[in-house]
């Protein structure tokens, strides 16, 4: 169970806080804002995992923005306070919509200490939508996740390969 409050906007800002069982809590502020030539919106937050979670805390944040002549670009950073290995995970893409029905990205992500201490997770990713009427979209993706694991097994890179359609009602 959980209890959650969302404050008012005021100026592009807005709050959120909730508490639930097992003294679990966490707060997060937000922030959006068109400014004519760029959207932008980010966000960060705290969540204290109680005596529920086999963890004590959690930070994330990320930051979005949107170029009028369809560049974007997105960041990311989150970390988690364990008693021994605390993960952390670094992200950030880089994408472009052109030709009013077509977008691509690349990108890119960091995980370490996440299943082991010291293991060290990349993923490089290539996405493609195209759009041939607002409510479908055609895509196709390809990701390729590598660890490098300092002891023990030296698992192979994993390369995924993803299409399909989607269509909004």
């Amino acid at each position: 169970d959980r209890i959650r409050y969302d404050t008012p906007q005021w100026m592009g800002f807005y709050g959120s806080g909730s508490v639930g069982n097992n003294s679990i809590w966490d707060v997060a502020l937000n922030y959006a804002a068109d400014f004519g030539w760029a959207k932008f919106a980010a966000a960060g937050a705290w969540a204290d995992g109680g005596s529920s979670q086999g963890w004590d805390g959690q930070f994330s944040s990320s930051a979005s923005m949107l170029f009028d002549f369809g560049l974007n670009l997105t960041v990311a950073y989150a970390e988690r306070d364990t008693d021994g290995t605390d993960p952390w995970n670094i992200f950030g893409k880089v994408g472009y919509q052109f030709l009013e029905k077509h977008a691509a990205s690349v990108q890119w992500g960091r995980t370490e200490n996440l299943s082991a201490k010291d293991d060290k997770g990349d993923t490089f990713g290539l996405a493609y939508v195209f759009s041939p009427w607002q409510s479908v979209e055609f895509y196709g993706t390809y990701y390729l996740h590598m660890l490098d694991r300092d002891e023990g097994s030296d698992p192979d890179d994993i390369n995924v390969f993803m299409a399909g359609g989607r269509v909004k009602f």
